[in-house]
Parts: C-alpha cells; sequence; structure tokens
C-alpha cells in the first residue's frame, strides 16, 4: 500500500543550452539564476553539471530558510540556444 502523499519541493530549471563551441564543449547557462552555467563534453554532461549546481543553490537556500535565489524575470535566450526546462527535485 502506498502511503498518503509527501510534498516534495520541486524547482524549475531553465537552462539556455548553446551548440558545441570551438572548444569542442557543449555550454549551458541557467536563465533563471545568476551566473550559473558550465559545460560538457555533451549536451546531457552539460545539463547532469548544471541541474546539480542548481540543485545544491536551491538546497542551500531553502536550509538557510532563504529565498531562492530564482530571477523574477530570466535571461533571454540568444538565437543560437536552445531553451531546455528541468523539473528539479530536493
Amino acid at each position: 500500500k502506498l502511503g498518503p502523499p509527501t510534498g516534495v519541493p520541486v524547482y524549475n530549471c531553465i537552462a539556455l543550452v548553446s551548440p558545441r563551441g570551438p572548444d569542442g564543449l557543449v555550454h549551458v547557462r541557467a536563465a533563471n539564476v545568476s551566473d550559473l552555467k558550465t559545460s560538457g563534453s555533451s549536451e546531457r554532461e552539460a545539463l547532469q553539471h548544471l541541474v546539480g549546481a542548481f540543485k545544491i543553490i536551491v538546497s542551500q537556500a531553502v536550509a538557510a530558510g532563504r529565498e531562492v535565489p530564482l530571477l523574477a524575470e530570466r535571461h533571454p535566450r540568444r538565437e543560437d540556444e536552445t531553451e531546455r526546462f528541468i523539473a528539479v527535485h530536493l
């Protein structure tokens, strides 16, 4: 039997993925968190790094009782970027 539903905090990480650069890496930045950028050898790897960092930032704010530092107005998407929405559970 399943127990009663519990509230699991979920936050949206909005990722802006750039095409592979001349350095051979895929660069990703968060549209809704200031100064959060990562990269990886693939889009998947870059997004894994971004989500991990996003989760740390949000978890630390929640644990300290601070407001979660999500931007009211997100960074705009550049023409060459692809937008990804990722639900992050704490």
